[in-house]
């Protein structure tokens, strides 16, 4: 969470160290991020700090919006386009995302 405690679920969505904006943000998107980071995606929910009165933890300032207009047309990453080059989100629009459910255990390989 915002005061670096573990937490089991909500939290700011970072991706390559910034934050993620909810243009085009969507449920697939919720459940392809979830399963992505290991979970089966099966109860993937999502909000958005404009939802929540915008206000935004301070954590949030520390960070550049490096994830823009996500758009997930399945619940797998591979079905996602976004543009991680925008600049036109505050941190209002970040998504803050709740991963819950059985944990996939993915093993990836790196060969040389």
């Amino acid at each position: 969470n915002h005061n670096g405690e573990h937490v089991t679920s909500g939290g700011l969505v970072l991706f390559n160290g910034g934050t993620v904006c909810d243009d085009g943000f969507n449920d697939n998107a919720a459940v392809a991020i979830c399963r992505k980071m290991g979970y089966d995606g099966s109860n993937a929910a999502w909000n958005v700090m404009e939802d929540d009165g915008g206000t935004a933890w301070n954590i949030q300032n520390n960070y550049d919006t490096n994830l823009d207009d996500v758009d997930c047309s399945g619940d797998s990453w591979s079905d996602c386009t976004y543009d991680a080059n925008s600049e036109d989100c505050g941190h209002t629009e970040d998504i803050f995302l709740t991963c819950s459910g059985k944990v996939v255990f993915q093993c990836f390989y790196n060969y040389w």
